[in-house]
């Protein structure tokens, strides 16, 4: 079950559909498709890790730094995200470190692993952690307590997409 939140009555509507499926088809299904999640522990291992990171910082483009200064020309018309980015924008990059802190937190639960980013990330740098994790099962859980925006592979900070422009 997979909710995305775009509005008012919009996770309760998601709750109450849920209630009327029948989940143990798509219990099964994932039991055929990936059986390795379904473990016994017979020495069930709880821990805990936080970690502050260094991440490297999102640079402003000459032309973020242009079109921050034209949008706020029209301030009046801009939406109030554009508006917000726009004034931030245009403080250009004076005073802006080379990179943030980025609060990482961890969970096991026996096999598996649960990794929490304040952040929303691309599908590549979430699927790369899986990678690298030492753990048979680790679950990616973005926005874990707060946001840092978005966290973007380095060739998507080099297109104009929404993420790209939102990112740090």
């Amino acid at each position: 079950l997979n909710v995305g939140v775009s509005g008012p009555g919009v996770v309760s509507s998601a709750i109450k559909r849920a209630g009327q499926c029948d989940f143990s088809t798509l219990a099964e299904t994932i039991k055929k498709y990936n059986p390795s999640i379904f473990t016994t522990v017979t020495d069930p291992v709880i821990q805990t890790r936080n970690e502050v990171v260094k991440a490297p910082r999102r640079k402003l483009s000459d032309e973020d730094y242009e079109w921050a200064l034209e949008a706020l020309k029209r301030r009046d018309e801009l939406p109030e995200d554009e508006l917000a980015f726009a004034t931030e924008y245009a403080e250009g990059n004076e005073g802006i470190g080379d990179t943030f802190d980025l609060e990482i937190h961890t969970i096991q639960l026996g096999p598996w692993t649960i990794v929490g980013l304040p952040s929303e990330i691309f599908s590549e740098i979430g699927l790369k952690i899986k990678a690298m994790s030492p753990f048979t099962n680790t679950l990616i859980f973005e926005l874990a307590n707060g946001t840092n925006g978005y966290i973007t592979p380095d060739h998507i900070q080099k297109t104009s997409t929404y993420e790209a422009k939102y990112a740090k």
